[in-house]
């Protein structure tokens, strides 16, 4: 199989770890030549957390797309004082959740 100058260079420029395990080159030569072109503000929208992603990290990878995308994703405080409330298991125990309880004055 002869390859093209560009993949040649390309495979010149790997690690020789890279270059001599089968299936990192694989790896390798598909993350650079085989993307997929979906649009990044489409991928924004249809990614959803993998089983094996905790919450933060899925929180970070969809953070990264939509700076790719030019999605802006800052939160108003009002709104991120909410989301953090409804996140609590149990918010009427009175758990700080940044709103003054009228309970405890």
């Amino acid at each position: 199989m002869k390859l093209s100058s560009a993949v040649r260079n390309w495979r010149g420029n790997l690690d020789e770890s890279v270059r001599r395990s089968w299936k990192r080159f694989v790896k390798a030569f598909r993350e650079e030549y085989c993307k997929v072109n979906t649009p990044n503000s489409e991928y924004y929208y249809t990614t959803f957390q993998r089983k094996s992603e905790t919450p933060r990290e899925f929180y970070y990878i969809l953070n990264k797309i939509a700076g790719k995308a030019d999605i802006d994703v800052t939160i108003q405080p009002e709104i991120q004082v909410a989301s953090a409330a409804a996140l609590t298991e149990e918010p009427e125990l009175g758990i700080w959740n940044g709103v003054p309880d009228h309970r405890t004055s």
